[in-house]
C-alpha cells in the first residue's frame, strides 16, 4: 500500500470554519536505506517552514498599518489604498510580508509603511539575538558561515557585515544601559593562597648563576 505524509495548513475562523487550506508539503512514504533517508532532510524541513511561516505572515497582514486615523497634514480622515510588500527576516527564512497604505484624499498625503518603519527593523529578535551571540563567540565570517549551515543556504541577512552591525548595535545598547548590569557580586574567601616562582639569572661572573626569587 502506497502512502504519503501531507502537511497541511489552515486559516481557521472563530466558529472553527476552516477559511484557507493549504498543501504544504507531500512527501511518500519509503523504506529508508540510509539514516539520511529517515524523515525530513534540513532542506525540506526549512523549505516546510519557509510556507508555514508565510501563511501566518500573510493573515497577519490585515493588522499592519500606521495608527493613523486623520492626516497628518489636514486633520483630514484618511482611508486605506491597498497594499505594499516589504521584507521581514526570521531565524530560518526570509520574507515579503504586505503592509497597508493608506492615503489623504484631501491633500493626498500618503501613509506607505514597511515592517522597518513599524517596528524600528525588520529582523526577528530571534535572529538579532542568534547573531550577536554568534558574532561575539566567533570572527564575523565564521559566524556568517555557522549561521548559513543553520538555514541551508546562504542568506544576505546573515552576511557578515550584518552579523557585525548586530552585533555592534547591541553592544553599544548595552554599554549605554548600565542598569542591565549582571555583573556577578564576589563574595569573600576563606583562605587566600600565594604561589611564589623562582628561577635561575645569569651574573656577571662566568660560568656562575644566581637564584632569583
Amino acid at each position: 500500500m502506497n502512502l504519503s505524509v501531507r502537511v497541511i495548513v489552515e486559516t481557521v475562523n472563530e466558529a472553527g470554519e476552516v477559511k484557507s487550506h493549504s498543501v504544504i508539503s507531500i512527501k511518500s512514504v519509503t523504506s529508508p536505506c540510509s539514516l539520511a533517508d529517515l524523515g525530513y532532510r534540513q532542506t525540506e524541513q526549512v523549505e516546510m517552514l519557509q510556507h508555514i511561516q508565510q501563511a501566518l505572515l500573510d493573515e497577519q497582514s490585515c493588522f499592519l498599518q500606521e495608527d493613523t486615523p486623520r492626516c497628518p497634514r489636514c486633520n483630514n480622515k484618511i482611508t486605506r489604498n491597498g497594499y505594499v510588500k516589504s521584507n521581514f527576516h526570521g531565524v530560518y527564512t526570509d520574507h515579503k510580508v504586505s503592509t497597508r497604505k493608506q492615503i489623504c484624499l484631501k491633500c493626498k498625503w500618503k501613509s506607505i509603511p514597511s515592517i522597518n518603519s513599524l517596528f524600528g527593523s525588520a529582523i526577528h529578535p530571534d535572529l538579532a539575538r542568534i547573531q550577536t551571540e554568534m558574532g561575539a563567540k566567533h570572527s564575523y565570517r565564521d559566524a556568517e558561515n555557522i549561521l548559513t549551515l543553520l538555514s541551508s543556504k546562504k542568506r544576505s541577512i546573515n552576511n557578515h557585515e550584518r552579523v557585525k552591525k548586530t552585533t555592534e548595535c547591541v553592544g553599544e545598547y548595552l554599554s549605554l544601559s548600565p542598569g542591565n548590569d549582571s555583573s556577578i557580586e564576589t563574595q569573600a574567601a576563606d583562605r587566600l593562597c600565594i604561589q611564589v616562582d623562582g628561577g635561575y639569572v645569569n651574573t656577571v661572573e662566568a660560568d656562575k648563576s644566581a637564584l632569583k626569587s
